[in-house]
């Protein structure tokens, strides 16, 4: 996003959706990381189930089954 104070209630765009696709299918990632179909249905699923999901307990499914195959990120930020 471009924007660090960027209303993340908007829908991505499509340069921000193509942006996160590359980096699902990054080499910073690992190959058990969901892909953009995947992650779109999976977060569906999230966003209309009967029940609020805490962040902690489904953001980590998105990366790897496996804490060792976490995202590799150049920095923090």
């Amino acid at each position: 996003m471009s924007s660090s104070h960027a209303n993340l209630s908007l829908p991505l765009s499509e340069d921000e959706f193509a942006e996160l696709d590359l980096f699902l299918m990054s080499d910073a990632t690992s190959d058990e990381t969901m892909r953009i179909d995947g992650l779109d249905g999976y977060l569906m699923t999230i966003a209309i189930g009967p029940k609020q999901v805490p962040l902690k307990r489904w953001l980590p499914e998105i990366w790897v089954p496996d804490e060792q195959d976490s995202p590799q990120f150049n920095s923090k930020a």
